[in-house]
């Protein structure tokens, strides 16, 4: 099963957000999809409210599930470990510009 991590600050979420899974759901690119909210330093929404606005939009496609980060890291922040700690089989990660410039710099 081809699985997708989606990451990053979803503040706030956005059609274009949705877009991009919903189309790689549909050409069978993956087969489901991870969203998992972090935080960011420029952040203006609390990250419940984010995972909130996420369930929302996508509460009617069962081949996609919110995580919580705050389930993995105290800080909210993504990095390497926390792949480590999903455990879900992940074969793909699909991120922003803004976090794949920094991707090099993450520990390990």
């Amino acid at each position: 099963m081809k699985t997708c991590l989606y990451v990053g600050s979803f503040d706030p979420i956005t059609n274009s957000h949705l877009n991009i899974v919903l189309d790689l759901l549909k050409e069978k690119k993956v087969d489901f999809a991870y969203f998992l909210p972090v935080n960011s330093k420029k952040q203006t929404t609390s990250i419940t409210n984010r995972i909130n606005m996420l369930n929302l939009a996508l509460k009617n496609n069962p081949k996609t599930k919110v995580l919580n980060i705050l389930n993995y890291t105290d800080d909210g922040f993504f990095n390497y470990k926390i792949l480590e700690k999903l455990n879900l089989n992940i074969t793909h990660i699909l991120m922003g510009s803004d976090l794949f410039l920094k991707f090099n710099s993450f520990l390990n």
